[in-house]
Parts: C-alpha cells; sequence; structure tokens
C-alpha cells in the first residue's frame, strides 16, 4: 500500500493479549493471523492473496510482472520462497526466539545450511537492478524480504557460529543481498512497514 501509495489505515494487534483472537477478529480473519486486509464490508487474509487483489485494484505500479514472462518469473520466485525458505525460517527462528536451541540443534543447523544455500543462489541470481526481478520492486521482493528480516534478527541474538553460521550479520557474507536490502530500505513509506516490535 506505501508502495502504491494508497491511503489506508493500519492497526496494531497485541497477541499476548490474545486481541487476533476476539471474536470481532475471528469474524474476518478465521484462523486468527495478520495480515487481514479489510475495505468496507470486504475482508481478506493471506498475503499473496492480498497483494494479488491490490494488484488487481490499483494496477500501477505494477507488483506482478510488464509482460507474461516476468510474471512468470515473480510467481517463480514466490513459489520458492514459500517452498523453500519460509519452512527453514521458521524452524530456525523460532528455535531460538524460544530458547530451544539445545533441544532441537540438529532441525535449527539443517534449516540454517539449507538457508545459506537459497541465500547463495539468491545472491547470485540477483537482476541488474538490484531487485529479483524486472526493473523495480515486485510482489517477489515483498515476499522475500519479511523473511529474510527475521531470519536476520534470530541470528543475531545467537552468538554460536556453528547454530547461525553465515546468517550472523548476513549482509557482510552476501554482498548483493545486502545491497537489495538498502535498496527497500530506502523505498518512500518504508519505515511506516516496519513492525515496531523489531526496532
Amino acid at each position: 500500500m506505501e508502495y502504491k501509495k494508497i491511503p489506508y489505515q493500519g492497526q496494531l494487534l497485541n497477541f499476548s493479549d490474545g486481541e487476533h483472537k476476539t471474536p470481532e477478529f475471528v469474524s474476518i480473519s478465521p484462523r486468527a493471523r495478520v495480515p487481514v486486509l479489510c475495505n468496507g464490508d470486504f475482508s481478506l487474509y493471506e498475503s499473496i492473496a492480498i497483494l494479488q487483489y491490490l494488484e488487481a485494484k490499483f494496477p500501477k505500479p505494477a507488483l506482478f510482472g510488464q509482460d507474461p514472462e516476468e510474471t512468470g518469473l515473480i510467481w517463480q520466485s514466490i513459489q520458492e520462497t514459500s517452498n523453500y525458505i519460509e519452512g527453514p525460517v521458521f524452524v530456525f527462528s523460532r528455535g531460538i526466539f524460544f530458547d530451544r536451541v539445545e533441544e532441537q540443534r540438529t532441525d535449527i543447523i539443517a534449516a540454517r545450511q539449507g538457508l545459506e544455500s537459497e541465500m547463495e543462489r539468491i545472491d547470485n541470481n540477483l537482476s541488474d537492478t538490484g531487485f529479483l526481478y524486472g526493473e523495480s520492486l515486485s510482489a517477489a521482493d515483498i515476499c522475500l524480504y519479511p523473511l529474510l528480516q527475521f531470519m536476520g534478527r534470530a541470528a543475531n541474538k545467537n552468538n554460536s557460529t556453528d547454530v547461525c553460521g553465515k546468517l550472523q550479520s548476513f549482509p557482510d557474507h552476501f554482498a548483493n543481498i545486502a545491497s537489495w536490502n538498502l535498496m527497500i530500505e530506502a523505498l518512500p513509506g518504508y519505515e511506516r512497514t516496519y513492525p515496531p516490535l523489531w526496532k
């Protein structure tokens, strides 16, 4: 919404107080998950569904490509993020955030090793423009960026190189991803999208 300059009113929920489980919220998000978009009487949950809805309603600037080939590559990247990155990020990060490193060490290290391989692939394949695909920000960038930030926060919380490997201060190990991070963080409105509890 910030990138497309769509006016909106954000609402943060306090999960520790169970605000995501109130009857009012569950009526628009039956799985009690965020994000949820409400537009009049219409509500929609699941991030990628929300991105596609916004693209159809506000097509400029485009987030899903300028031609069929670019659209296909962007969806391919979204699927790769969903299939190969999201799960390992949560195994790695939640194990650290919930202090389960000792009991889940083998799974956490395996997830970290897989993520290092994925990061290397991404670092090598970033387009000449610095974005994942095309000349500007796309849905592929939007889907990947928060996962890597979540992963990076977890890696910097644990001091063990054995556990975190190259994911500790990952911009030092993946120069193209570091530049990509800076490009996204320089976008207008970026600060308003960053979760307050992550600061």
